[in-house]
């Protein structure tokens, strides 16, 4: 017996796909073979999968992606790229900052961290939280001149996020390019 789950090309009221799953078993019955066939809608299993694989790839403070997610990038996507720029972000004096004004307001920042760093992403630039106050972009197949752009463009978006907040805060960013072979875990600790 054995199992077969797919998506089917038709689409709920909500633009989801629908899921099925086909269930078959195979029996011999006295030198005959006969097999059975349960099918059964399969899209709500499916919704579930999918939520709780975003829960545990992505930090629940941020929404930006965690450890664990830039673990199996490492391993899949990142292994083959004709060149890479990691942009390594950290909270200047956020110890301070929470004895000051209290873990609320230094989740706050981290959240607004997070808004300017995320302003970054697209297909090929990724971002995670991967630790307490620090955050890294890893840009796919850039040049060195497309992460300067990168560096550019999050300095502004940063400066205009943090505009209205209680302090001057302030985050550093360290970055690290290279071109194929590339080691992101490399990178990362340049970068860092």
């Amino acid at each position: 017996s054995f199992v077969i789950t797919y998506r089917s090309s038709e689409m709920t009221n909500g633009n989801e796909y629908l899921w099925w799953s086909i269930h078959v078993s195979i029996l011999d019955e006295d030198g005959e073979l006969v097999a059975f066939l349960f099918s059964r809608d399969y899209t709500n299993d499916m919704k579930e999968r999918f939520t709780l694989r975003s829960r545990a790839e992505k930090d629940a403070l941020t929404f930006l992606y965690n450890n664990l997610k830039l673990e199996e990038m490492i391993k899949t996507e990142y292994r083959d790229m004709k060149a890479c720029g990691v942009l390594y972000f950290s909270i200047n004096n956020m110890t301070n900052i929470n004895e000051k004004y209290g873990k609320e307001e230094g989740d706050n920042l981290l959240k607004l961290a997070a808004e300017s760093i995320r302003s970054l992403q697209n297909q090929n630039v990724l971002a995670y939280r991967v630790s307490g106050d620090e955050f890294i972009a890893i840009a796919c197949n850039y040049s060195k001149d497309e992460v300067r752009q990168l560096i550019n463009f999050w300095i502004e978006r940063w400066n205009s996020l943090k505009a209205n907040a209680k302090d001057e805060y302030e985050m550093a960013v360290g970055t690290a390019w290279d071109r194929a072979p590339v080691s992101v875990r490399e990178l990362i600790s340049k970068a860092n």
